[in-house]
């Protein structure tokens, strides 16, 4: 039953990622990443060839991506989480994002994420994401 209740916390940092977002708030996606991870911490973008490494490298590129994006609908979809170790698990997602860039372009894509995420003091974080387009993206 502990795995079934671990699984659903997960899900729901999963749907936190999409809902910062869409909320526009770099604070609320950063509070998502392991706090204790500084250096450790890697997120590849679908935008991006080569991966963003570390705490201060990710808040930037936050910055920069959600203030040239407002988002007006996500969807986290179709979570599926496996447990690797009593602190780590992995989860794979699709995200729907649409979204207007500031000069009025609009966007409906979806992506697919393979997350790693480490148990730290009762809450489940992000040490890692990849995203790739995913179906109709």
């Amino acid at each position: 039953m502990k795995r079934d209740n671990e699984e659903q916390v997960i899900k729901a940092t999963l749907k936190g990622f999409s809902e910062a977002w869409l909320a526009g708030s770099m604070d609320a996606v950063m509070q998502l990443w392991d706090p204790s991870a500084a250096e450790e911490m890697t997120y590849e973008p679908v935008e991006h060839t080569s991966p963003i490494l570390g705490r201060d490298a990710l808040r930037q590129y936050f910055v920069q991506a959600i203030a040239g994006h407002v988002m007006t609908h996500t969807d986290m979809l179709a979570p599926v989480v496996r447990f690797l170790s009593g602190d780590l698990a992995y989860a794979i997602c699709n995200y729907r994002w649409v979204s207007e860039t500031a000069n009025g372009q609009h966007s409906d894509d979806i992506t697919r994420a393979t997350c790693v995420l480490r148990k730290r003091a009762h809450r489940w974080y992000f040490l890692h994401m990849h995203e790739s387009l995913g179906v109709g993206g």
